[in-house]
């Protein structure tokens, strides 16, 4: 009954491990896939070491609990989809790690984020709910109604660690009013609101004052618009070492808070939404639930 799936992301490598409803295994080592990758249209060999490195160690992990890498789910989403040259990468993980990565389609991830999502919250009758999901490289806007069908979903260019490079870059406000003023506010009006991946669940632990992660406090945690924007107040100008030492707990992820953190802001104050429900699950929840991928949702 053991069963395992990792997510490479555009930030960050996750694995999640189960025996039934037991975690063995819940990792998460951030790698940068997605830096500068609008410039370059590739992974950089730096970016791609990290992550080979990783995986390398998850296999260690996975042997420990006689989970083969063959039998590992393993998605790949919006820095793949983006760049050149993930197939040689992909193919030299395969070859010599064992670990066989599925690139997925916006469509794919929305669809088991929402599945990963929605096993640690309760949805009922007529309410619509908005999941709203940082990555590196693109946020996904998910709407459910009541039953938790996805009524609508849609994967837009922006992420923290790109956001953070058009900070750098001293473009973030082109080029996030872009993709902001794209999004059809009327495909996502919602009762609720939810929150997940890597950025959200540390400005979580941020403004719960937490030295360490714990995944009881953070899931179902509220974050509010006006502490978001208080806590933008205080570290905007912040260097990514004067986050981490304001911050520990952020480790890596210090490089790219401060994007997702003003991605996250302009997207509650778009869709007219004052708070934000916390969830630690997602996409690799969504996947280890489901057991495999659909191929529709390959590519």
């Amino acid at each position: 009954m053991k069963k395992a799936s990792i997510d490479i992301g555009s930030n960050s490598v996750l694995l999640l491990a189960m025996d039934k409803d037991t975690i063995l295994i819940d990792e998460s080592r951030i790698t940068g896939l997605g830096k500068n990758i609008d410039d370059t249209k590739l992974f950089s060999d730096e970016s791609m070491d990290a992550t080979f490195s990783v995986l390398s160690e998850y296999k260690t992990l996975l042997a420990d609990h006689q989970i083969r890498p063959e039998d590992v789910i393993i998605t790949a989403t919006e820095a793949s989809r983006v760049v050149n040259n993930s197939g040689p990468f992909f193919k030299k993980i395969k070859e010599q790690l064992g670990f066989n990565i599925q690139l997925i389609s916006g469509a794919g991830e929305a669809f088991y984020t929402a599945k990963g999502v929605l096993s640690g919250f309760e949805v009922k009758g007529s309410e619509n709910f908005l999941i709203i999901d940082i990555g590196g490289a693109s946020t996904e806007l998910i709407k459910i109604d009541g039953n938790g069908n996805i009524i609508y979903d849609q994967s837009f260019p922006m992420g923290s660690v790109r956001c953070s490079d058009w900070i750098l870059k001293g473009n973030v406000e082109d080029q996030l009013s872009k993709v902001i003023n794209s999004i059809a506010k009327e495909n996502y009006q919602c009762n609720k609101a939810i929150g997940v991946a890597g950025t959200i669940v540390s400005l979580a632990m941020i403004l719960l004052e937490a030295n360490h992660f714990s995944r009881e406090e953070v899931d179902g945690y509220v974050l509010k618009l006006h502490a978001l924007k208080s806590l933008w107040k205080e570290i905007e100008f912040f260097s990514p070492q004067e986050l981490l030492s304001r911050f520990p707990i952020l480790g890596k992820r210090s490089s790219s808070l401060l994007g997702g953190l003003v991605i996250l802001m302009r997207v509650m104050e778009h869709l007219d939404q004052r708070e934000l429900f916390i969830s630690a699950r997602g996409l690799r929840y969504g996947t280890l639930l489901a057991g495999k991928i659909d191929t529709k949702f390959g590519i």
